[in-house]
């Protein structure tokens, strides 16, 4: 294999993966960049321990103590997207939760005339919460809260026994579905400054008296692709076609003045792109050159030459002009040194092509 070309194909390599990676880095500060995430996964917790032990004197007749031991782990996958709501990111999903709960309430009359115990466990040690929808994260990107997020799970749905005795007598256990009513972060959280990582703590009430720790953490799953930096692929949607052009990319870079002509398109491609792509005329008339003279860089990569009419090359002068004419100082710069190879055929000759 020529050394010339595989040095080349590595530098597209590398130039695209750079693209696609930093679009995507923790250093990205670009405040549009979630709508880049087309899924999400994550992690959670939701805990309640000895410290949210409550004593409630409300009724001055009774004194109620409220124990929970809650320990909660959950996983999800948001690959739901919603864009309907102007201004308004929604991705909705499912989770999976496994733990343990154990809440214990304790009525006592002050005159002692009363003592009733509730004991509230889980059935089993995994709480059957598998696929349960409800999970969702939602970007405010243009209203009231704009630049902020909002994160809930789905419903805690645990079985679990309960078993009452009260004043000495012990009821039979009742087996039951206990909801606590899921997780949120509360209020619309801001979000991070930089990159995709997602994470928080937050604490409410989730049983009316004693409290439960939330913590989140999500990351992308997937990206959205990214949009086509190459103006050939955008003014031309045939794989076979474009297959020929990456081919007589890779044959022009035989030649020094075709790694330099490699070199300053992609050197220019984001501008080049986007030029075309808002150019109605422009864009036609290249995809125009494309279709017409893809024979041309067939002959190329087959024969090492091919031969084009004098109208053709005036065709393509007229489109670099015009190219030029909103070009950047950058890009005017490079354009006039492919005029300019093209004038005294220098560029041509390099490249095998003559004009008739």
């Amino acid at each position: 294999m020529n050394k010339k070309k595989l040095c080349i194909s590595l530098l597209f390599t590398i130039l695209f993966y750079t693209t696609f990676v930093c679009a995507q880095s923790d250093s990205d500060t670009d405040p549009n960049r979630w709508a880049k995430v087309k899924s999400w996964k994550g992690t959670f917790t939701f805990t309640s321990g000895p410290q949210d032990d409550v004593t409630i004197t409300s009724d001055p007749q009774f004194i109620t103590t409220s124990t929970a031991r809650v320990t909660l782990d959950g996983n999800f996958v948001l690959d739901q997207k919603d864009t309907t709501v102007s201004d308004l990111y929604k991705w909705n999903g499912q989770g999976q939760v496994s733990g343990s709960i154990y809440v214990l309430l304790e009525t006592k009359a002050i005159d002692g005339s009363s003592d009733c115990i509730t004991e509230t466990k889980d059935a089993q040690s995994l709480a059957p919460l598998e696929n349960t929808p409800g999970y969702s994260l939602q970007w405010d990107n243009g209203g009231g809260d704009k630049g902020k997020y909002f994160f809930e799970t789905g419903i805690f749905m645990i079985k679990d026994i309960v078993t009452q005795t009260c004043n000495g007598t012990t009821y039979p256990p009742l087996y039951q579905d206990w909801t606590i009513g899921g997780a949120t972060t509360i209020s619309w959280l801001t979000l991070p400054a930089s990159g995709y990582n997602i994470t928080g703590d937050a604490v409410a009430l989730f049983n009316g008296a004693n409290n439960g720790h939330f913590h989140w953490d999500l990351e992308p799953a997937e990206f959205n692709p990214a949009p086509s930096t190459c103006a050939f692929e955008s003014a031309v949607h045939d794989t076979e076609k474009l297959n020929i052009l990456r081919a007589m990319r890779d044959s022009i870079a035989n030649s020094r003045d075709g790694v330099e002509l490699i070199y300053l398109y992609y050197s220019n491609v984001s501008e080049i792109t986007k030029t075309i792509l808002s150019d109605a005329e422009l864009r036609n008339k290249f995809t125009e050159l494309i279709i017409n003279n893809i024979n041309h860089g067939q002959e190329l990569i087959i024969a090492g030459e091919t031969t084009i009419t004098c109208e053709t090359m005036q065709e393509v002068i007229s489109f670099l002009n015009k190219l030029k004419a909103n070009g950047s100082p950058k890009l005017n710069k490079h354009i006039e040194w492919m005029l300019k190879g093209i004038e005294d055929s220098s560029l041509l000759d390099s490249f095998g092509v003559r004009v008739q």
